[in-house]
């Protein structure tokens, strides 16, 4: 059974009301968002594999963003991700709120793509490493990205 907020009429749903307040939150393998430097778990330093990439992508599908950011960047760290893998390790970090790893990693998904001949997909990254920094008010560098 489930109560409303008397105070505020606001009925919490079964989700919420299953969460942790936000600041207990862990990421997975029981780290917290402070515990991680540059968005890199500094607990897991060893190697990556190639059940890694698979894991990270696998993780991706399913939205399971934690799981996705460690495992492709312990793939990462292994062996140089390609560009779209780069793509999927940017938007993991973004969904966690790593802003600065989501920005450093879409850069070199950007050059990766220059690198293959992929015009049109390095524009697309560019744009979003220009719209970002922007948005954070470092209209110098976003220009540089958006010209």
């Amino acid at each position: 059974m489930i109560f409303s907020d008397s105070a505020t009429g606001i009925t919490p749903s079964p989700v919420d009301s299953a969460r942790p307040p936000k600041d207990a939150r862990r990421l997975s393998g029981g780290v917290t968002k402070k515990q991680r430097v540059q968005g890199v778990d500094l607990r897991a330093a060893g190697e990556g594999s190639e059940d890694d990439l698979a894991r990270g992508r696998a993780s991706y599908e399913r939205r399971a963003w934690t799981s996705a950011y460690e495992s492709l960047s312990r793939a990462d760290r292994a062996a140089s991700l390609g560009a779209e893998d780069l793509e999927l390790l940017a938007t993991s970090a973004y969904m966690l709120g790593l802003d600065d790893e989501y920005l450093n990693v879409l850069e070199r998904a950007h050059h990766a793509h220059l690198d293959r001949g992929e015009t049109l997909r390095a524009v697309r990254s560019a744009f979003w490493v220009g719209i970002n920094l922007a948005l954070r008010g470092e209209m110098g560098p976003a220009g540089g990205w958006l010209g």
